[in-house]
Protein backbone atom coordinates (compact mmCIF):
# COMPACT_ATOMS: atom_id res chain seq x y z
CA UNK A 1 0.00 0.00 0.00
CA UNK A 2 2.63 2.29 0.16
CA UNK A 3 2.51 4.40 -3.20
CA UNK A 4 -0.77 6.12 -2.00
CA UNK A 5 -2.03 8.74 0.86
CA UNK A 6 1.52 8.93 2.61
CA UNK A 7 4.44 7.62 1.16
CA UNK A 8 2.88 4.98 -0.24
CA UNK A 9 1.19 7.89 0.08
CA UNK A 10 -0.38 10.42 5.14
CA UNK A 11 -2.58 10.14 8.58
CA UNK A 12 -2.32 12.69 10.86
CA UNK A 13 -1.29 10.37 12.57
CA UNK A 14 0.30 9.38 11.68
CA UNK A 15 -0.91 7.24 10.74
CA UNK A 16 -3.40 7.82 11.11
CA UNK A 17 -6.60 9.05 11.09
CA UNK A 18 -5.64 6.72 13.20
CA UNK A 19 -3.29 7.50 15.79
CA UNK A 20 0.34 7.16 15.51
CA UNK A 21 2.07 5.94 19.35
CA UNK A 22 4.78 7.22 20.21
CA UNK A 23 7.44 7.48 23.70
CA UNK A 24 5.97 10.84 24.67
CA UNK A 25 2.36 10.78 23.42
CA UNK A 26 -0.34 9.43 20.78
CA UNK A 27 0.47 10.35 17.25
CA UNK A 28 -1.94 12.52 14.58
CA UNK A 29 -5.80 11.99 15.86
CA UNK A 30 -8.74 12.40 13.67
CA UNK A 31 -8.32 15.92 12.79
CA UNK A 32 -11.76 16.85 13.73
CA UNK A 33 -12.29 20.54 15.07
CA UNK A 34 -15.00 21.75 16.97
CA UNK A 35 -17.33 22.04 14.53
CA UNK A 36 -20.89 22.74 15.92
CA UNK A 37 -19.17 22.71 19.51
CA UNK A 38 -19.45 18.80 20.08
CA UNK A 39 -17.47 16.09 18.59
CA UNK A 40 -18.21 14.02 15.72
CA UNK A 41 -17.04 11.13 17.11
CA UNK A 42 -19.17 10.39 20.72
CA UNK A 43 -20.37 13.96 20.86
CA UNK A 44 -17.78 15.47 23.57
CA UNK A 45 -18.11 19.04 24.48
CA UNK A 46 -16.27 21.56 22.94
CA UNK A 47 -14.60 22.33 25.79
CA UNK A 48 -13.50 19.42 26.68
CA UNK A 49 -9.57 18.68 27.11
CA UNK A 50 -9.84 16.61 23.89
CA UNK A 51 -11.23 18.88 21.62
CA UNK A 52 -9.32 21.50 22.97
CA UNK A 53 -5.56 19.65 22.53
CA UNK A 54 -7.14 18.95 18.99
CA UNK A 55 -7.71 22.85 18.15
CA UNK A 56 -4.64 23.36 19.18
CA UNK A 57 -2.63 20.36 17.11
CA UNK A 58 -5.13 21.33 14.16
CA UNK A 59 -3.75 24.75 13.88
CA UNK A 60 -0.12 24.29 14.65
CA UNK A 61 -0.39 21.58 12.21
CA UNK A 62 -2.15 23.64 9.42
CA UNK A 63 0.59 25.87 9.85
CA UNK A 64 3.40 23.72 9.56
CA UNK A 65 2.33 21.80 6.52
CA UNK A 66 1.80 24.97 4.75
CA UNK A 67 5.01 26.27 5.46
CA UNK A 68 4.38 29.42 7.78
CA UNK A 69 6.25 27.46 10.40
CA UNK A 70 9.55 26.89 8.87
CA UNK A 71 12.07 24.58 10.18
CA UNK A 72 13.59 25.26 13.37
CA UNK A 73 10.79 28.21 14.29
CA UNK A 74 10.35 27.85 18.19
CA UNK A 75 6.78 26.79 19.36
CA UNK A 76 5.83 29.11 22.65
CA UNK A 77 3.39 27.76 24.51
CA UNK A 78 2.03 30.71 25.78
CA UNK A 79 1.98 32.53 22.17
CA UNK A 80 -0.12 29.35 21.07
CA UNK A 81 -2.19 29.57 24.14
CA UNK A 82 -3.11 33.21 23.11
CA UNK A 83 -3.82 32.65 19.47
CA UNK A 84 -5.72 29.25 19.61
CA UNK A 85 -7.22 30.92 22.30
CA UNK A 86 -7.00 28.22 25.39
CA UNK A 87 -5.51 27.52 28.51
CA UNK A 88 -1.42 26.51 28.39
CA UNK A 89 -2.06 22.53 29.01
CA UNK A 90 -4.09 21.72 26.07
CA UNK A 91 -1.20 23.52 24.06
CA UNK A 92 1.15 20.65 26.12
CA UNK A 93 -0.83 18.04 25.43
CA UNK A 94 -1.36 19.24 21.48
CA UNK A 95 2.28 19.68 21.19
CA UNK A 96 2.82 15.92 22.57
CA UNK A 97 0.48 14.68 19.91
CA UNK A 98 2.73 16.57 16.98
CA UNK A 99 5.95 15.14 18.75
CA UNK A 100 5.04 11.86 17.49
CA UNK A 101 4.31 12.44 13.94
CA UNK A 102 7.78 13.66 13.93
CA UNK A 103 6.53 17.56 12.78
CA UNK A 104 7.90 19.18 15.74
CA UNK A 105 10.90 18.36 18.12
CA UNK A 106 10.93 18.59 22.34
CA UNK A 107 14.74 20.16 22.91
CA UNK A 108 16.22 20.05 26.25
CA UNK A 109 15.94 23.45 28.02
CA UNK A 110 14.54 25.34 24.93
CA UNK A 111 11.42 23.83 24.17
CA UNK A 112 9.59 22.28 21.09
CA UNK A 113 10.41 23.69 17.47
CA UNK A 114 9.49 22.62 14.35
CA UNK A 115 11.98 19.67 12.54
CA UNK A 116 12.70 20.08 9.45
CA UNK A 117 11.34 17.88 6.56
CA UNK A 118 12.40 14.72 6.04
CA UNK A 119 15.36 14.30 3.49
CA UNK A 120 14.04 11.77 0.31
CA UNK A 121 16.27 8.61 2.03
CA UNK A 122 14.60 9.15 5.68
CA UNK A 123 11.58 9.35 3.79
CA UNK A 124 12.38 5.99 1.57
CA UNK A 125 13.38 4.06 4.79
CA UNK A 126 10.12 5.10 6.29
CA UNK A 127 8.02 4.24 3.42
CA UNK A 128 10.10 0.95 3.19
CA UNK A 129 9.48 -0.02 6.53
CA UNK A 130 5.21 0.72 6.14
CA UNK A 131 5.58 -2.06 3.63
CA UNK A 132 6.60 -4.90 4.73
CA UNK A 133 3.88 -4.58 7.42
CA UNK A 134 1.22 -3.55 5.70
CA UNK A 135 0.65 -6.40 3.43
CA UNK A 136 0.21 -8.80 6.14
CA UNK A 137 -2.27 -6.27 7.93
CA UNK A 138 -4.63 -6.20 5.21
CA UNK A 139 -4.05 -10.19 4.57
CA UNK A 140 -5.34 -10.81 8.64
CA UNK A 141 -7.94 -7.92 8.79
CA UNK A 142 -9.27 -10.01 5.27
CA UNK A 143 -9.37 -13.46 7.30
CA UNK A 144 -11.12 -12.10 9.97
CA UNK A 145 -13.54 -10.40 8.18
CA UNK A 146 -15.60 -8.14 10.38
CA UNK A 147 -19.06 -7.85 9.38
CA UNK A 148 -18.74 -4.03 9.70
CA UNK A 149 -14.99 -3.69 7.61
CA UNK A 150 -16.41 -3.36 4.51
CA UNK A 151 -18.87 -0.68 5.38
CA UNK A 152 -16.46 0.85 6.79
CA UNK A 153 -14.18 0.89 3.97
CA UNK A 154 -16.92 1.87 1.46
CA UNK A 155 -17.30 4.50 3.64
CA UNK A 156 -13.48 5.78 3.96
CA UNK A 157 -13.45 5.46 0.42
CA UNK A 158 -16.43 7.83 -0.99
CA UNK A 159 -15.11 10.30 1.76
CA UNK A 160 -11.56 10.49 -0.11
CA UNK A 161 -13.45 10.45 -3.39
CA UNK A 162 -15.32 13.56 -2.10
CA UNK A 163 -12.76 15.22 -0.62
CA UNK A 164 -10.79 18.02 -1.62
CA UNK A 165 -7.43 17.99 -2.47
CA UNK A 166 -5.49 21.50 -2.12
CA UNK A 167 -4.37 23.79 -2.10
CA UNK A 168 -3.13 24.50 1.90
CA UNK A 169 -3.73 22.31 4.12
CA UNK A 170 -7.25 23.60 5.47
CA UNK A 171 -8.48 22.01 1.88
CA UNK A 172 -7.17 18.88 1.74
CA UNK A 173 -7.13 18.10 5.38
CA UNK A 174 -10.52 16.34 4.61
CA UNK A 175 -8.78 13.97 1.86
CA UNK A 176 -5.72 13.23 4.62
CA UNK A 177 -8.00 11.91 7.41
CA UNK A 178 -10.42 9.84 5.29
CA UNK A 179 -7.11 8.45 3.62
CA UNK A 180 -5.18 7.86 6.99
CA UNK A 181 -8.68 6.19 8.14
CA UNK A 182 -8.51 3.45 5.37
CA UNK A 183 -5.27 2.24 6.87
CA UNK A 184 -6.45 3.00 9.92
CA UNK A 185 -9.69 0.66 9.82
CA UNK A 186 -7.40 -2.36 8.73
CA UNK A 187 -4.73 -1.82 11.09
CA UNK A 188 -7.53 -1.99 14.18
CA UNK A 189 -9.33 -5.11 11.90
CA UNK A 190 -6.05 -7.24 11.75
CA UNK A 191 -6.33 -7.24 15.55
CA UNK A 192 -2.78 -8.08 16.23
CA UNK A 193 -1.26 -5.37 18.57
CA UNK A 194 2.03 -5.99 17.83
CA UNK A 195 1.54 -5.50 14.27
CA UNK A 196 -0.77 -2.21 14.86
CA UNK A 197 1.59 -0.45 17.15
CA UNK A 198 4.73 -1.26 14.85
CA UNK A 199 2.99 0.41 11.92
CA UNK A 200 0.95 3.50 13.74
CA UNK A 201 4.60 4.44 15.04
CA UNK A 202 5.53 5.28 11.43
CA UNK A 203 4.29 8.49 10.33
CA UNK A 204 3.99 8.69 6.84
CA UNK A 205 0.84 10.24 5.98
CA UNK A 206 1.86 13.40 7.46
CA UNK A 207 5.62 13.36 6.59
CA UNK A 208 4.62 13.11 3.06
CA UNK A 209 1.51 15.46 3.08
CA UNK A 210 3.81 17.65 4.02
CA UNK A 211 6.35 17.40 0.89
CA UNK A 212 3.19 18.61 -1.12
CA UNK A 213 3.45 22.14 -0.42
CA UNK A 214 1.58 25.01 -1.77
CA UNK A 215 0.50 22.73 -4.59
CA UNK A 216 -2.35 20.60 -2.77
CA UNK A 217 -2.14 16.39 -3.16
CA UNK A 218 -0.70 15.56 -6.15
CA UNK A 219 -1.39 11.81 -5.99
CA UNK A 220 -5.36 11.21 -4.79
CA UNK A 221 -6.27 9.45 -7.43
CA UNK A 222 -3.44 6.84 -7.46
CA UNK A 223 -3.74 6.16 -3.90
CA UNK A 224 -7.56 5.93 -4.52
CA UNK A 225 -7.21 3.70 -7.18
CA UNK A 226 -5.05 1.64 -4.70
CA UNK A 227 -7.37 1.77 -1.86
CA UNK A 228 -10.27 0.48 -4.33
CA UNK A 229 -8.06 -2.68 -5.07
CA UNK A 230 -7.45 -3.39 -1.65
CA UNK A 231 -10.54 -2.97 -1.03
CA UNK A 232 -12.02 -5.09 -3.80
CA UNK A 233 -9.60 -8.08 -2.02
CA UNK A 234 -11.73 -7.68 0.84
CA UNK A 235 -15.12 -8.09 -0.42
CA UNK A 236 -13.82 -10.78 -2.27
CA UNK A 237 -12.20 -12.45 1.13
CA UNK A 238 -9.27 -12.97 -0.78
CA UNK A 239 -6.26 -12.72 1.54
CA UNK A 240 -3.03 -14.07 -0.92
CA UNK A 241 -4.75 -11.31 -3.07
CA UNK A 242 -5.57 -8.32 -0.50
CA UNK A 243 -1.78 -8.94 0.44
CA UNK A 244 -0.34 -8.86 -3.61
CA UNK A 245 -2.70 -5.90 -4.22
CA UNK A 246 -1.26 -4.15 -0.78
CA UNK A 247 2.50 -4.88 -1.73
CA UNK A 248 4.45 -2.15 -3.54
Amino acid sequence: MVNDDGGHSGGLGSGHSGSQGAARGRGPGNGRGPGDGRSASNGRSATSPAVLSNRVYEDVLARIMDGSLEPGTPLRIGAIAQRVGVSQTPVREGLVRLEATGLIRHLPLRGYIVAPPLRPDELAHLTDARALLEPEIVAQAVRRAEPTLIARLEASQHAARAAPTGPTYRDYAPYLRASADFHAILTAACANPYLAAAVTNLPVHVQRFRLFGAGGVSDAAVSIAEHQRILDAVIAKDPVHSRATATP
